[in-house]
C-alpha cells in the first residue's frame, strides 16, 4: 500500500472514501497537492458519491 506523508493543512480531512478507498473530490484548486495527485493515480476518484 502507498503511504504518502499527509500535508498539515489537510490533515482533518479525509482524503480517501471508508467504502471504496476512492480519492474524494477536493474542495478547491488548491487541495490538489502532489500526494492528493498520486493518490489518484493509484486508487483513482471515489465512486460512491454521485458528480456535483
Amino acid at each position: 500500500m502507498l503511504e504518502l506523508p499527509e500535508e498539515p493543512d489537510q490533515a482533518e480531512a479525509p482524503l480517501t472514501c471508508v467504502r471504496c478507498q476512492g480519492v474524494l473530490p477536493a474542495p478547491g484548486r488548491e487541495a490538489y497537492t502532489c500526494a492528493r495527485v498520486h493518490l489518484i493515480l493509484a486508487r483513482g476518484f471515489c465512486a460512491c458519491r454521485p458528480a456535483r
